[in-house]
Order: C-alpha cells, then sequence, then structure tokens
C-alpha cells in the first residue's frame, strides 16, 4: 500500500496468500497509487485469492487516498492460482480469479491502465466450480469498473507474448462493472479482446505444460517446479525486447526468451 514511483519487485517466490482459513488478500496487491512500476521474474503458487490485483482500496476512510496506478511492466512472471490456501481451504467456488485490474472506490474514476504485460504466464488451476458465468467470476484475467463513469483501462494496456489458460475452462478475459452481477455476457476471448486492448500481439491460451504442480500440496510448496516442461509452448515463445536478462535462478535468458520466470 501507499504511493509508489519507480518500485522494483524482481526475483520473489509468493508462497499462498493466507495461513487461515478464508482465501486471505492478494499475493502482490497494489492498491495505493503504484506507476512507473516493474515487476518481473516473480513466481507465485499456491494461493487462495487473486494472485496479481490493481484495484484503489476504499473502506470509507478519509486517510485513505485513491490515486492513478498506470504505466507499470509487469513482465515474465509465472502467476498460478490454485484455488487453495496453505491449510486446505478450497476458494474454487468464489469468485477469484487469476489477475483483476479493478476500480473499488466510488468517489474516483483513475487511470488503472496504460500498463504493460510481456512474457507473463497467467494459469488457473481451480476446479470447475470456479467458473460458472450467472454467480461468480473465475476467470483469468478480469477487469471490474466499478461504474460506466470508469475508463475501459483495458485499451490502454499492452499484451505482448502471454500465455493464459484455465485448466478447467475458465473464461480468458472478462470485462464488467461491480455494480452489476456478472454473467457470461462480459466475457471475451482471445481474439475478441485483441480488438478491444491498446496493443495485443502473439498471446496464447494453451496448456504452458510445467513440470510439475498439483492443487494438492497445499502444505508442500517445495514439491511444485514450475519451470517449463519438454513439449512447453511456453519456450523460446517470449519477446526479447523489454524482458529481463536472466531468469529468477540468474540464469541468462535465451533469445527469443521462455514466457514465465523461468528459463527453460
Amino acid at each position: 500500500n501507499g504511493k509508489h514511483t519507480g518500485l522494483v519487485l524482481d526475483s520473489n517466490i509468493f508462497y499462498s496468500s493466507a495461513t487461515a482459513p478464508g482465501s486471505g488478500p492478494p499475493s502482490i496487491a497494489f492498491q495505493g497509487g503504484v506507476n512507473h512500476s516493474t515487476i518481473q521474474n516473480n513466481v507465485v503458487v499456491f494461493n487462495g485469492s487473486q494472485v496479481f490485483e490493481i484495484n484503489d482500496y476504499h473502506d470509507g476512510s478519509s486517510y485513505i487516498r485513491s490515486y492513478d496506478q498506470n504505466y507499470n511492466t509487469i513482465v515474465n512472471n509465472t502467476f498460478i492460482f490454485s484455488g487453495m490456501n496453505t491449510v486446505g481451504s478450497n476458494t474454487t467456488p468464489f469468485s477469484y480469479s487469476t489477475i483483476r485490474i479493478a476500480n473499488d472506490d466510488p468517489t474516483v474514476t483513475p487511470d488503472l491502465g496504460h500498463n504493460t504485460y510481456q512474457n507473463n504466464l497467467f494459469l488457473n488451476l481451480a476446479g470447475a466450480a470456479n467458473w460458472n458465468p450467472g454467480t461468480t467470476w473465475g476467470g483469468v484475467f478480469q477487469y471490474n469498473k466499478y461504474s460506466s463513469s470508469d475508463t475501459d483501462w483495458w485499451t490502454t494496456d499492452t499484451f505482448k507474448n502471454n500465455v493464459f489458460y484455465g485448466i478447467s475452462g475458465q473464461a480468458l478475459i472478462q470485462l464488467g462493472m461491480a455494480a452489476g452481477n456478472p454473467d457470461g455476457t462480459w466475457t471475451r476471448t482471445l481474439a475478441q479482446f485483441a480488438s478491444l486492448a491498446g496493443a495485443f500481439t502473439n498471446n496464447l491460451n494453451a496448456n504452458p505444460i510445467l513440470s510439475a504442480y498439483d492443487t494438492t500440496w497445499f502444505a508442500a510448496p517445495g514439491k511444485y517446479n514450475p519451470t517449463p516442461a519438454t513439449g512447453s509452448p511456453v519456450i523460446g515463445a517470449g519477446l526479447s525486447t523489454g524482458a529481463p536478462t536472466v531468469d529468477i535462478r540468474g540464469n541468462v535468458r535465451a533469445n527469443p526468451p521462455s514466457i514465465g520466470a523461468y528459463e527453460s
């Protein structure tokens, strides 16, 4: 929280977002004016809430101020939403997506756009109950406006060489408003979203085929191996321009690089 300009969040592993029953907060959350910042080479595994969220937090307090959260670069991250937390609480039936971009403050109309998403792996591992149009969101990438006066932030965002995948068929892109009831009319395929986003090139809807992951490993994160396995479509599918020169382990990235935090 707080207003940050030029923040760098690099090469971290985030394990869960709750250590007690319930979903807990997002693993990474921009809530108070983060701008012109870089999020790269990070891994999130096993979380009960959103993996990554950009929102204007609002609880009615006059001390909490909302600001624009824009011109950020999110590059070469591996973001995995499991739908469970570290004590085995299953949040699959709730309306959590892997990524959430939202205005939760009715008093402002912020700019939550002009952000760049490149070479990221966005994976939703939650069960089928996570995706139920008409009652829950439960998708991969979600934009949630507070009202119609909010800007369509996605029209200013840039998406390059990302992988979007829901293992239970979750909606890949969702556009909606908090004031209304979310339903299937807000969902978009990658092809449909390409005509709406500011820039949308070389993005994939494919199983990333990672080496080892299982939602039952909620108390054993060391079993996870989110490196791309042989035959993974993320290998060599990234964009070199703007990518970090090394991966989360310090290995020099190939040219072209793999998508996600781990180089093949």
